[in-house]
């Protein structure tokens, strides 16, 4: 038995101020085809007691990424019509848990996070075995992504965590999902979401 999915609302106690800060940041722009939709925030901002505080809630020992590049803490901001290459993603495999924390205003979000089931697998997460991706022809997970994740007809849609200003959900990152759609025309009514990315510890 173990948790897969947690969702908390009221995360920061002052949402507010963090958000200020969020949209302060120099978000770079994104040459190529974007992997996810948005722009991300050049450098992260973590509250003090913040990668405690996930552990607790998950209820498990956890460590920041060795990674920078794993965005733990984090912003990004997505507008309207922005998009990436995958319709559905997982996260690496290093990390323990993942999630995002909603700091779009209540009158502008919309959406939320979306999990699905790959039909061909019968499975909402990654397969646990090489002979599942063996009898669908493909080696590796990341190639069932780069021929599947941009198709929905793929996917079957489970559900959607909706977005709320302050919530913040957080799951395993084996888990088939997607993020909303962009909204807005600037930042200020964009979506906004910290990203979260947690280990296990060495």
């Amino acid at each position: 038995m173990y948790r897969s999915l947690v969702i908390v609302d009221d995360f920061y106690a002052e949402p507010l101020r963090l958000r200020q800060a969020a949209l302060a940041l120099d978000y770079p722009e994104v040459t190529g085809t974007r992997t996810f939709p948005g722009r991300t925030s050049a450098t992260p901002i973590l509250p003090q007691g913040f990668n405690e505080t996930v552990a607790a809630l998950v209820g498990e020992r956890l460590a920041p990424p060795a990674s920078p590049n794993a965005f733990h803490g984090n912003f990004r901001l997505t507008q309207a019509g922005e998009t990436g290459r995958y319709h559905v993603h997982v996260d690496p495999s290093g990390l323990a848990w993942v999630g995002v924390i909603y700091l779009s205003l209540p009158p502008d979000c919309a959406g939320g996070t979306a999990f699905y089931r790959h039909k061909a697998l019968g499975l909402d997460r990654t397969p646990t075995e090489q002979a599942q991706l063996d009898r669908l022809g493909l080696p590796s997970i990341p190639a069932l992504l780069q021929r599947d994740g941009p198709d929905a007809a793929a996917w079957e849609h489970l559900m959607t965590v909706p977005m709320r200003f302050n919530r913040a959900i957080f799951y395993k990152p084996w888990l088939w999902h997607s993020a909303g759609p962009g909204f807005g025309d600037r930042p200020e009514n964009a979506r906004l979401i910290q990203l979260v990315a947690m280990r296990y510890p060495q």
